[in-house]
Order: structure tokens, then C-alpha cells, then sequence
């Protein structure tokens, strides 16, 4: 009878600490932006990853100069979600990705070419910003 208390007591351990797990977030992130061939134009690239860059990609947000496209992403099962912000002059896009791995967020803004836009790209959890990264991209 002993013995099944310290396995109840095991397993109750087991569950509360799954449960701590959820919703983790991940500080490794990396920032890249690069010359667009539009004129004078930087795209940008923020990612969030699960276990250091170049493994896996928990999430990811982007500025494309042509077109002037917004992008977020939800690459992980993790509980996270994502938040984009994209502010230059006066137009801004700001987006929630929060439907879980997979789903994501494309949106054309109308921003002055060769404005520059600064891009913020956050992990969420129920609605907290978290890991938030800035880059200086430009339309």
C-alpha cells in the first residue's frame, strides 16, 4: 500500500511538471535582413527557435520591401502564438497569429517607398508579448 502512495505521489509529480511545460518560450532568436532587389528597398527576417538557431523554428515574422508584405508564422506545437507589428510613416500593420501550429498571416501594406519600417516580431502567450525583436527594414 506504500508503494502505490509513492507512485501516486510520482505520478502527480510527472503531471504538474507537463503541465509547467506549456506554453515555453523561447529566447533564442536571430534577426537577418538583406538589400531588396526593389530599388532601395530591406527585407527583414525575425525568427524564434526551440532549440538555438538553425534547429528547430518555433516561429517566424517578415518584412518582403516588394509589395510590402507582412508575414507571420506558427512553426511549433508549443502553446505560443505570434505578433507582428510593422510601423513606418503613417501606416502600420499589426497582427496576432494565435490558431496554433501552422497557421499564419499575410497582409499587403501601403507604405512610402523607401520609408523605413520597424518591425517588431513577439511570441504571445494568452495575449503577453514575450522574446520581442526589432529589425529596421524599408519599403
Amino acid at each position: 500500500m506504500r508503494g502505490l502512495g509513492k507512485l501516486g505521489m510520482v505520478g502527480a509529480g510527472v503531471v504538474v511538471l507537463v503541465g509547467a511545460m506549456s506554453g515555453v518560450s523561447y529566447a533564442d532568436t536571430t534577426r537577418d535582413c538583406s538589400a531588396s532587389w526593389d530599388d532601395d528597398g530591406v527585407n527583414c527576417t525575425i525568427r524564434h527557435w526551440v532549440d538555438g538557431p538553425g534547429g528547430t523554428l518555433a516561429s517566424k515574422g517578415s518584412f518582403t520591401s516588394y509589395g510590402e508584405v507582412v508575414k507571420a508564422s506558427d512553426h511549433f506545437s508549443d502553446g505560443m502564438g505570434v505578433y507582428i507589428k510593422a510601423e513606418g510613416g503613417w501606416s502600420y500593420i499589426e497582427e496576432w497569429v494565435t490558431g496554433g501550429k501552422g497557421d499564419s498571416v499575410s497582409v499587403n501594406g501601403s507604405f512610402v517607398e523607401g520609408e523605413r519600417i520597424d518591425l517588431t516580431v513577439c511570441q504571445t502567450d494568452n495575449g503577453r508579448k514575450l522574446n520581442c525583436l526589432t529589425a529596421d527594414a524599408v519599403a
